[in-house]
């Protein structure tokens, strides 16, 4: 090989192209180390997104769950949903503990959370769920405190009327 470089005039088939002009020889490509990498995480696996056929009026409807008995992130089927008489019964309860001291007016929230949550209650038994026992019962509890504190501050503000007279006759004496 190095007799071709020392003499330009002999051929060499590779140097040569079919139409006689010398071509320069390509140095050999030298194998290069493999260069290191970080490491990369795994590919994703990608869940085909079903296509929503076109209503009668030319609007899409919701996507449909590709996997039936599987719920994506967010969706909840109706019969898992609590009823609104069970998030009453709590609110309410929550509305009579906070004013059960406020001169009695956590009374009538109180009772209405009781009632709420009693016939949701019930109805929950009759239909075998148990999708807003928890707030029914919360709403219960919350109710019936809030029905006794304003008993209690009722009770409270009438004996202390009854001796506001007595507190008067006292101040009214002089030592």
């Amino acid at each position: 090989m190095s007799d071709n470089l020392n003499n330009p005039n002999e051929s060499n088939e590779q140097n040569e192209v079919k139409s006689g002009e010398y071509v320069a020889p390509t140095p050999p490509e030298e194998p290069q180390a493999p260069q290191p990498t970080a490491p990369q995480a795994p590919p994703q696996p990608t869940v085909p997104q079903p296509t929503t056929p076109a209503s009668d009026n030319g609007q899409y409807s919701a996507p449909v769950n590709p996997t039936p008995g599987v719920q994506q992130a967010g969706q909840m089927n109706e019969a898992e949903k609590a009823s609104g008489m069970s998030i009453a019964a709590l609110v309410l309860g929550i509305v009579g503990f906070l004013f059960g001291c406020c001169y009695g007016l956590g009374i009538i929230p109180g009772i209405l959370a009781i009632v709420f949550g009693v016939l949701d209650n019930n109805k929950l038994k009759r239909e075998n769920r148990t999708v807003g026992k928890g707030f029914n019962i919360a709403g219960i509890i919350l109710g019936s405190i809030a029905i006794l504190a304003g008993i209690i501050m009722i009770i409270l503000l009438a004996v202390g009327f009854a001796n506001m007279d007595m507190l008067q006759e006292l101040e009214s004496y002089s030592y």
